[in-house]
């Protein structure tokens, strides 16, 4: 019994700590992705200067967690520029922060129509999806970003939906490749450390928690997270 309760506790803690991972990528970590500037521009350059101030006060609205304010003004900007991304990012961003999973997805795709390829749009329908547990689509998005530009982060977000969606295997083995690419990332150590748990692989789950706990970036969490493992 004792066993069967901690089994439980390691994947409440590891879902946790999985799904954090990926609410928190937020609207700045893929800023300097660059997506095709022929039809689609992300900068502020050929907005009218109306457009760029209301833009510029969507985004300090959106950073100060008005999220209702800065929709308004995104969508202001949009009716008015309906061929510029920017706009249409930032209601998708707002939506996200806002936990309107289904809205921003709406939006990220509303992105896609225009620039098929927009890495943020990809990666943030990616995201949306893995919050709403539909696992399988969002690795499809996750996949096809990293066929473009392979990352430490786009490999410990697959590994995230694939244990979510139950497949530890799968899951691990793109944890590892993101510690190939990045061996001092502390999110995909964790990650990993909490599958191999799952998976009762006890010993290496141990080691790669020790190494987590040891990182200057670790919290209290990680701490904890040792004890379950």
């Amino acid at each position: 019994m004792h066993t069967f309760v901690q089994r439980i506790v390691r994947g409440v803690v590891f879902c946790t700590v999985c799904i954090a991972v990926v609410a928190c990528a937020g609207h700045n970590d893929l800023a300097d992705r660059n997506a095709p500037k022929k039809q689609v521009d992300q900068s502020l350059e050929g907005l009218p200067r109306i457009d760029a101030i209301r833009l510029r006060v969507a985004r300090n609205a959106l950073e100060n967690g008005d999220y209702n304010t800065a929709i308004r003004f995104f969508e202001s900007v949009r009716n008015s520029s309906p061929n510029h991304p920017a706009a249409i990012l930032g209601i998708a961003q707002a939506q996200m922060a806002a936990g309107s999973y289904q809205d921003a997805i709406v939006a990220y795709q509303d992105v896609l129509e225009l620039d098929s390829g927009n890495q943020e749009a990809l990666d943030g329908i990616g995201r949306a999806l893995v919050l709403t547990a539909n696992y399988r689509d969002a690795i499809k998005y996750f996949d096809r970003l990293l066929a473009d530009k392979p990352s430490a982060d786009l490999q410990n977000r697959l590994g995230v939906a694939y244990d979510l969606m139950g497949d530890g295997d799968s899951a691990q083995q793109h944890y590892r490749e993101a510690l190939k690419l990045d061996p001092e990332a502390i999110s995909p150590r964790n990650n990993l450390a909490l599958s191999l748990a799952i998976s009762e692989h006890y010993a290496e789950a141990i080691k790669q928690m020790e190494r987590v706990v040891a990182h200057p970036q670790a919290t209290a969490r990680h701490r904890q997270n040792l004890a379950f493992v």
